[in-house]
């Protein structure tokens, strides 16, 4: 990824975080329809989760030109989904 491609990224997510409600509505609708039988993963309330989820990916795009910060941001993020019973084969979806 160039610096371009880091800009691109950076200003389509603005527009993202102009419509943060929707996009977390829409990409939990998605997913849940998609693989409903990932939902019993996500005991927190879906609006919390979409919090968290526009949090996360905030956090990566903020970072995208340091990627050492955004490795070890993941690594923690992999550990705590697999406690909560998430397999390699949900991610796919």
């Amino acid at each position: 990824m160039d610096k371009n491609d880091i800009e691109l990224i950076k200003s389509s997510w603005g527009w993202v975080l102009l419509n943060r409600d929707k996009a977390g509505t829409l990409f939990y609708e998605k997913l849940f329809k998609a693989a409903p039988s990932v939902k019993h993963l996500f005991t927190t309330d879906v609006n919390e989760q979409q919090k968290k989820l526009i949090a996360a990916i905030s956090f990566v795009v903020k970072n995208l030109d340091n990627f050492s910060k955004i490795e070890d941001k993941i690594k923690e993020l992999g550990k705590k989904h697999n406690s909560y019973g998430a397999a390699d084969a949900h991610y796919p979806v």
